[in-house]
């Protein structure tokens, strides 16, 4: 029945945490950030307002999406992209769009020129010459329901390209502007071949953020809020992740999991694969250092190892870092060159400086054992690797 239908809860308060969630989980991939002498922004971000006389929009990313989807379950990608389409869609009535907070945050200090669709040619001439552009691009999925179709892709995505030929619109952008700041919303990884272009100082992968997508990226670009975000995936080309895509299978195909443990980062270190950009990475506007590693063993199972090291806030920017825990296991256990096994998030104003500690208990040093059908810890000695990322290791030592 209606009742307690469209009743209204939100508050200040849930306006707010839904902006701050999108910043959190935004990732700052690249930033070839330039400075005048006194430190203010002139490439890159975080962005200086007065350094900017004229800016770019592009892409169709950046505006309000279809309110009126047919099917009711947003089974559209028309607009920026803040969440998939399928039973977990949500109304979209509150969706803030980039184009307004970007709009809003320069207000009439810049000429502004647009292209809110994803025309090459058009994309191409609001860009060119103007001090920065911003392009927005995409890519979408959503839940089969019955087969489901949208913009060609029936429930998951067909391949790793950004939708709507969005990969030419950024190198179209990229080639009349050197200062480039590409956002990608997306439900996982996607195809970047130009990642390493000259004239792309910045790229953010912003994920599906909901519906402060527009003030939630803004505050990321304008430094209001730090980039803290990590990648849960690798960023690859599509033959490095050593899977294949099932197309336009109907009913449901027979797959065989030969891969075994070696997903993602897993199958990479394996195969000596270097992505664009692997699992854990993620930038911020400052900069961090490790040092003074120590682990000490425990006779407790919830904490039999304890891993602790000092992490320094070095740069210019209050941050937070996410430090990462790896183990590589004995040989003998026949595990992943290295897994993560914990990681953190650490608050620090500039130049301060915190003691982290991480925990490892036996589960964590345990592996499945077949015969007995108990979880063991396999004898030998473990190599304990503390870092930013899944490559960027920075401390290392034995259990």
């Amino acid at each position: 029945g209606s009742l307690n239908q469209n009743v209204v809860v939100r508050s200040d308060d849930h306006t707010s945490l839904v902006r701050e969630i999108a910043s959190a989980s935004a990732v700052l991939l690249k930033n070839n950030r330039s400075t005048t002498p006194n430190g203010i922004t002139s490439r890159g971000l975080p962005i200086a307002k007065q350094m900017i006389g004229s800016v770019a929009v592009v892409g169709k990313d950046a505006k309000l999406p279809n309110l009126d989807c047919s099917g009711g379950l947003n089974e559209c990608n028309d607009g920026t992209m803040v969440i998939g389409w399928g039973s977990g869609s949500n109304s979209l009535d509150s969706v803030l769009p980039p184009i307004d907070s970007i709009t809003s945050f320069f207000g009439s200090s810049v000429n502004m020129t647009t292209s809110l669709s994803s025309d090459l040619k058009a994309g191409t001439a609001a860009a060119k010459g103007k001090d920065v552009a911003f392009v927005f691009v995409n890519a979408m999925s959503g839940e089969l329901g019955i087969y489901d179709t949208v913009v060609g892709n029936m429930g998951d995505r067909n391949d790793l390209k950004l939708w709507f030929d969005g990969g030419s619109l950024v190198e179209r952008v990229a080639a009349v502007c050197s200062n480039t700041i590409v956002v990608i919303h997306s439900v996982g990884p996607v195809d970047i071949p130009w990642n390493a272009h000259p004239n792309i100082t910045a790229i953010i992968y912003a994920g599906a953020p909901g519906e402060q997508t527009g003030p939630s990226i803004m505050d990321v670009i304008s430094g209001q809020y730090n980039p803290r975000g990590r990648l849960p995936f690798s960023i690859a080309d599509e033959k490095d992740y050593g899977t294949s895509i099932v197309y336009f299978s109907t009913g449901f195909p027979k797959l065989v999991y030969s891969e075994k443990l070696l997903l993602d980062y897993r199958y990479m270190d394996a195969n000596d694969i270097t992505p664009r950009f692997e699992f854990g990475f993620g930038l911020s506007y400052t900069s961090f250092t490790y040092s003074d590693l120590s682990i000490t063993t425990s006779s407790d199972p919830s904490s039999a190892a304890s891993v602790s090291f000092t992490i320094q806030n070095t740069g210019n920017f209050d941050g937070t870092e996410i430090p990462q825990l790896y183990l590589t296991y004995p040989a003998n256990a026949g595990e992943p060159k290295k897994v993560l096994r914990g990681f953190d998030e650490v608050d620090m104003l500039k130049g301060q400086s915190k003691r982290v500690v991480l925990n490892l208990s036996l589960r964590d040093l345990s592996i499945w054992d077949t015969g007995s059908q108990k979880w063991m810890r396999p004898t030998g000695v473990f190599t304990v690797l503390v870092g930013a990322s899944s490559k960027d290791i920075r401390l290392s030592g034995s259990l």
